[in-house]
């Protein structure tokens, strides 16, 4: 599972060709992305914490589909934490 919060979640977004004045996809993916999607196949889950999305101006539609949004990042870090699951911050 990897959890994005705060400037982290600019990760997810699916950069293509044609970039909106807003800076938001329209076609196309990054190779981060195309890196993920297989592993989300393979059962890795990614979340993207809903309140980081509102402060840095993202839409949920500019994420790739395979990516939960949570509504708080920190409550579910957390509780990840509580089940024993690792914290790791580059």
């Amino acid at each position: 599972m990897v959890l994005a919060n705060g400037e982290g979640v600019r990760g997810y977004l699916v950069y293509g060709d044609n970039l909106s004045e807003k800076g938001h996809c329209s076609t196309g993916m990054t190779g981060r992305i195309s890196m993920m999607a297989p592993l989300n196949k393979k059962g890795v889950s990614f979340l993207a914490c809903k309140n980081a999305l509102v402060a840095h101006g993202i839409k949920t539609e500019d994420l790739p589909e395979f990516v939960i949004v949570v509504p708080a990042g920190m409550v579910v870090l957390v509780k990840l934490q509580r089940e024993g699951l690792a914290y790791i911050n580059p």
